[in-house]
């Protein structure tokens, strides 16, 4: 008889202790429901054109001599004759980068199916220019095409300002995405909430937000100066935007 007691008293501990667990998963799972965020996610685009005030561009200089002194010397030489007609046309030092000049043997048919010949060493260097005053480029490049360089060339248009055109983008396409965001719950009948997350990405090019333009190769006897014609250019922004609902 006491052991039949004491083994009711046991079972009544261990329905007790599940009645207890299953109502501690039951108000877990209710808070999680009551807690779940309702949302409604938009995007906007917003696109800014402006007309550019920056060209940048490479001027690469080559020479090729039977010592590889005389040919990293010559390369030096027209490198800072480059530098010069740039400060000439009123171009900072922050806006001329030159790389380390590359040198190496050279050869004839090198890639080719018959013995390559050797010709000599090469040195290669190569300067990063942005010039502001387009309207002079033509005079600015013809000077520099009568140096020995080899090669000017990846032209590409920007604007000193480009920053508050992107800026002027995201604040476009923010209102784009809210105008979107208000039509959706007007039609649904549903109340916007607070701005749970922003987002802002620009047209798939990184930290670039504009497209720029790109020019052919520009080889040193093409003969007088390069005339530019930079065109209309696009400060382009995607935004992301996360609501609550109401």
């Amino acid at each position: 008889m006491i052991k039949q007691i004491r083994k009711d008293a046991i079972y009544r501990r261990q329905t007790k202790t599940l009645k207890f667990s299953l109502l501690a998963i039951f108000l877990a799972l209710l808070s999680s429901c009551q807690g779940e965020q309702r949302t409604i996610s938009v995007s906007g685009l917003g696109k800014v054109t402006f007309v550019p005030d920056t060209v940048s561009f490479t001027i690469t200089v080559k020479n090729v001599s039977p010592t590889l002194e005389e040919a990293t010397a010559l390369t030096k030489d027209s490198t800072l004759r480059v530098v010069e007609v740039c400060r000439k046309y009123g171009i900072e030092d922050k806006d001329i980068v030159t790389s380390y000049v590359n040198s190496g043997k050279e050869y004839a048919n090198q890639y080719g199916n018959g013995e390559p010949k050797f010709l000599g060493y090469a040195s290669t260097q190569s300067t990063a220019v942005s010039y502001k005053d387009l309207p002079k480029f033509e005079e600015f490049s013809r000077e520099l095409l009568d140096l020995e360089i080899t090669t000017l060339h990846g032209l590409t248009f920007s604007h000193s300002q480009y920053a508050d055109y992107a800026s002027e983008a995201d604040m476009l396409a923010l209102d784009d995405a809210k105008r979107a965001a208000e039509k959706i719950a007007e039609r649904l009948k549903i109340g916007l909430g607070a701005v749970l997350a922003v987002t802002s990405t620009g047209d798939g090019l990184g930290a670039d937000y504009g497209r720029g333009y790109e020019t052919q190769l520009m080889a040193k006897d093409m003969g007088g100066g390069i005339v530019l014609s930079p065109g209309i250019l696009t400060a382009a922004k995607r935004v992301d935007v996360v609501f609550g609902i109401r």
